[in-house]
């Protein structure tokens, strides 16, 4: 698992443990724009893609 960190204007952060995998699997780095849908039991991630 690792820990990602979205900062959502300044000082707020959502965090969220996800599996490395995905991280892998999305190609996730820091400073990427992503964003997060958050439900009451879980906050999924996604990467905007620069096309």
């Amino acid at each position: 698992m690792a820990n990602v960190k979205i900062g959502v204007n300044e000082p707020n952060v959502i965090t969220t443990a996800i599996a490395k995998e995905s991280i892998k699997k999305l190609s996730l780095f820091e400073s990427d724009n992503v964003c997060a849908t958050i439900k009451s039991t879980e906050v999924i991630i996604g990467k905007y893609l620069n096309i």
